[in-house]
């Protein structure tokens, strides 16, 4: 996971929240189009009491700060034949937007 510290990081009460629950999720199979494991955790609202509102992997707090948008990358472990890097925007929330494909071009 990478949020506004290091890659995976524990001390980031988001991170920590949330890692294990992506861990466990089915792998994405992104050339199948398949990533609802993730998307469903991307859209989740749920967050440990203790840690509060902003733990959630989407969130909308009192004041109007909150999740704007989400993104899921795929890039392939080698290049070569039939690698491609994929990546998918929700432009809002993700459990308010639909995710779509983003052109890119190398």
């Amino acid at each position: 996971m990478l949020s506004a510290t290091e890659l995976d990081d524990p001390g980031y009460p988001r991170i920590r929240a949330h890692l294990e629950r992506f861990r466990a999720a089915r792998v994405p199979q992104p050339e199948r189009g398949d990533w609802e494991e993730w998307q469903a955790l991307l859209a989740n609202r749920a967050y440990p009491k203790e840690a509060g509102p902003m733990a959630a992997m989407n969130f909308d707090l009192p004041n109007g700060f909150g999740t704007v948008s989400s993104a899921l990358v795929a890039v392939a472990a080698s290049p070569g034949f039939r690698s491609q890097t994929m990546w998918l925007h929700a432009e809002g929330a993700p459990d308010r937007s639909r995710f779509q494909g983003v052109d890119l071009y190398f």
